[in-house]
């Protein structure tokens, strides 16, 4: 029998109607929970790739100072010096207003890295700035607060024209002489391994053969360690509190008594 006109009905089929009502709240919770425990389970994988990556150009920065420190060796027999050499030694300095770094021919090293034309050419100074530059930032041993920079420049580049410090000891003869003439250590005089004599690294190695606990520049995520700059040529990453006597040595030779003392520059007296 027919079915009247005004009772006739015509359902909407299940799945339509389920299609349109969209999401409900709770579904949106729990694919936002889903989301972001996947994003907490990546940031930390992600982040130790992005310092993976400026630390091979951190290594590939120091491995082409090497080349230019052992062309200038060939040619002088000796280690470059002049005062304030363990950041003078090569780098930018700065032009201007705006600071534009530049490579400049009054440091030693910049002539063996760059030729003289290139050398005020503007992003050549990177090879000097690692990527991970952080500066020096006090310890909670300072009684500073941990998150204030020692200087008014965030980088160590900013400051000295170079993220890496050379080894002071091979550099001026007197560090370890007082009474010897100004002057550098030349290269047959060093008995160390040039495999194991640090030549350059992060400014992180003297703060730990110093026992200087009041400042840090670890800017790796591993504390205390960074990257360094061989004497034979080669770069590895070091754990400096560690290392020292055996993965690394900063003193040319023997010395009785005491280890000299690197010093950080331009901190306060100690309280």
């Amino acid at each position: 029998m027919p079915t009247p006109l005004g009772n006739h009905t015509n359902p909407m089929p299940r799945e339509t109607a389920r299609g349109d009502r969209g999401f409900s709240i709770l579904e949106l919770l729990i694919t936002m929970s889903i989301v972001a425990i996947l994003l907490g389970l990546l940031l930390p994988s992600l982040r130790y790739v992005r310092y993976a990556a400026n630390g091979a150009v951190c290594s590939t920065n120091l491995r082409q100072i090497g080349i230019g420190w052992r062309q200038y060796v060939d040619d002088h027999q000796a280690m470059p010096f002049r005062e304030e050499s363990d950041w003078k030694y090569g780098g930018a300095s700065f032009l201007g207003a705006e600071r534009r770094a530049v490579l400049s021919s009054e440091r030693p090293l910049n002539s063996y890295i760059v030729t003289e034309t290139e050398q005020e050419s503007d992003g050549l100074a990177t090879l000097f700035r690692s990527p991970l530059d952080r500066g020096y930032r006090w310890t909670e041993s300072s009684g500073m607060p941990v998150t204030q920079e020692v200087f008014p420049e965030p980088t160590v580049f900013e400051r000295f024209g170079t993220s890496y410090r050379a080894n002071p000891m091979l550099l001026d003869q007197r560090r370890l002489d007082p009474w010897a003439m100004a002057g550098p250590i030349a290269e047959h005089e060093i008995q160390v391994m040039p495999s194991r004599m640090l030549l350059v690294g992060v400014p992180q190695w003297q703060i730990a053969v110093d026992r200087e606990w009041r400042v840090e520049a670890s800017w790796h995520p591993e504390p205390n360690t960074g990257n360094v700059l061989f004497l034979d040529g080669s770069v590895r990453h070091v754990n400096f509190g560690e290392g020292l006597g055996t993965d690394y040595e900063y003193l040319p030779w023997p010395v009785e008594g005491h280890r000299p003392i690197v010093g950080t520059p331009a901190l306060p007296p100690r309280p």
